[in-house]
């Protein structure tokens, strides 16, 4: 393999890496979200939120995007796509938590 096929792939493997490493971060500051909104903490878990929001619409871009995502594999991109459904599923029952006015 030449060293620009090799350094293609790497990149091609960066990119699944990076999309693994941000659906943790976004999953992570949604629970924590969650947990701050149950103790109170409004102030902290909308935070929270937006930072798991931000991370959402990250992901969501590069995967509608076909430049992007036409780097990986058809089984990788149906996972990060169901790992997406799952984290906007939390979203939005984190939206519920933002309607309720609690104090700050």
């Amino acid at each position: 393999m030449d060293l620009l096929a090799r350094v293609k792939a790497e990149l091609h493997r960066g990119q699944a890496g990076f999309l693994t490493i941000e659906l943790a971060t976004c999953s992570r500051d949604a629970g924590l979200a969650s947990t701050m909104y149950k103790g109170g903490n409004r102030k902290g878990a909308d935070q929270k939120t937006a930072d798991a929001e931000n991370g959402y619409v990250t992901v969501l871009r590069f995967l509608s995007d076909p430049q992007c995502a036409k780097h990986l594999t058809i089984k990788a991109a149906q996972e990060f796509k169901e790992k997406l459904g799952v984290l906007r599923h939390t979203l939005d029952g984190l939206q519920r938590f933002q309607k309720e006015r609690l104090p700050e």
